[in-house]
């Protein structure tokens, strides 16, 4: 998988609950690097911490691209931006205080992904009918179900799902996820934020990848967990190596 072999389809919508999107995508097949970020709700500026992470990130990394930096050190420095800039801006406007977002970054080179993430956005790799999820949710409620303390049910139906462990905006320097993944001429990556997740199984997102036109996946994704009550905003990019 090459970079001039990348497609994408990317799509965010509002839901069915919410007042406002605070969910931001970025998508750039040319280069190779794609981007979800979640506001984090309740806070006041969640859609404004999406965006400024989003657009901070993604000015760094082709910065960094241009110097000649590698694509995971171009990523990590994006990712480092991101958070000094949401931070920064949270802090210096009294309408933004406690501003916050999560960030799920992949950069696509031609024998490897590379990934940067914190938060509870999430990043799967589809490979041979097989939907596995790359990233690790910073929540609390995943910290428990891997110390043992709650069931996989539980954890669908816990009132305290919504509670990130890590994000921009809570600190200048951060504890990001990085690490990459080798390719396969058929991969693709399905980066997501979590009004996605909390509404639709992992096992009905691999069939609707697997058995749908590509271009059609991000549609009916998004359709999917609206037709299951659309909690909250929601945002979807398919990214596929082309055969």
């Amino acid at each position: 998988m090459g970079l001039a072999l990348v497609s994408a389809w990317a799509k965010s919508d509002i839901g069915r609950r919410r007042a406002n999107n605070e969910d931001a995508f970025f998508v750039n097949e040319k280069v190779g690097l794609f981007m979800v970020a979640d506001g984090m709700g309740g806070h006041r500026g969640g859609d404004q911490a999406s965006r400024l992470a989003i657009e901070q990130a993604a000015k760094e990394f082709l910065g960094q691209r241009n110097k000649g930096a590698s694509l995971p050190l171009a990523l990590k420095e994006a990712m480092n931006q991101a958070a000094i800039a949401v931070f920064e801006a949270g802090h210096n406007e009294e309408s933004l205080w406690g501003m916050g977002t999560t960030l799920s970054a992949l950069a696509i080179g031609d024998k490897e992904a590379y990934v940067a993430h914190i938060g509870d956005s999430r990043i799967y790799c589809f490979r041979n009918n097989k939907l596995m999820q790359m990233t690790k949710d910073h929540s609390l409620v995943n910290e428990q179900l891997q110390a043992g303390m709650i069931s996989e049910d539980e954890a669908q139906k816990s009132p305290l799902r919504n509670i990130i462990t890590r994000a921009l905006g809570q600190n200048k320097a951060i504890t990001a996820d990085h690490f990459s993944w080798s390719l396969c001429d058929q991969d693709c990556f399905l980066l997501c934020t979590d009004g996605l997740t909390t509404m639709v199984s992992d096992a009905k997102i691999a069939q609707i990848i697997g058995n749908y036109n590509k271009k059609t996946v991000v549609e009916l994704l998004i359709k999917e967990a609206n037709n299951n009550g659309g909690e909250d905003n929601i945002t979807t990019i398919l990214v596929c190596g082309s055969p």
